[in-house]
């Protein structure tokens, strides 16, 4: 029989894994997330070490350890999947009636999270604040005013031209003009965070 790893024994071979070894073992924790309560590769990992520490899990130590966790993770994520796939979930919008409407019905079964509101909200601003400082750095060149002010309406290249009276040429260096300006300032600032 096998000798039964430690507390100490498992945090020494906690500490003792390779990078590679964790990259594995994420990667591997993350092909066994779908239809389980856990979302992210690291939850997985950590669910393993937690039942290891408080005796659910023993490691035979004549197993190597990131075999062992793999093992350990491909069955707790096996019985979690068995767990939730048995209950039943009944999605709001199926309750709704004439009575009753479900207030976030409209936003699917997948509502944005606050991190992607905040990222939006972030982009928006950023946006807005590039466009304010084209628009003032190019206040006097009319060819890139034209070519700004087409934004949003969504115009295409041809509709600019026939609307301002520029040629081509004039639209493409206009347009150039605009890419290295914004290109420079987004360098900047990202320089700057």
């Amino acid at each position: 029989m096998s000798k039964i790893a430690t507390t100490e024994d498992l945090f020494e071979a906690f500490a003792a894994l390779t990078d590679s070894d964790l990259l594995a073992l994420r990667k591997a924790a993350s092909l066994r997330l779908n239809g389980t309560q856990f979302t992210e590769p690291a939850d997985l990992l950590h669910e393993a070490l937690i039942r290891c520490l408080d005796g659910r899990r023993h490691w035979p130590m004549d197993v190597p350890f990131p075999i062992f966790l793999f093992h350990a993770m491909k069955s707790i994520s096996s019985a979690d999947r068995r767990l939730h796939s048995s209950k039943l979930v009944i999605q709001a919008s199926q309750l709704e009636s004439e009575c009753w409407r479900d207030p976030l019905g409209s936003l699917g079964e997948m509502a944005p999270s606050a991190e992607a509101d905040c990222i939006r909200l972030e982009e928006i601003r950023l946006g807005e604040r590039l466009v304010a400082d084209l628009r003032t750095e190019f206040h006097d060149d009319d060819d890139v005013n034209a070519i700004m002010s087409g934004w949003p309406e969504e115009l295409g290249s041809k509709e600019v031209i026939e609307a301002s009276g520029m040629t081509f040429k004039e639209y493409d260096a206009a347009r150039k003009r605009i890419e290295r300006s914004a290109s420079i300032k987004l360098m900047k600032s990202r320089r700057l965070n």
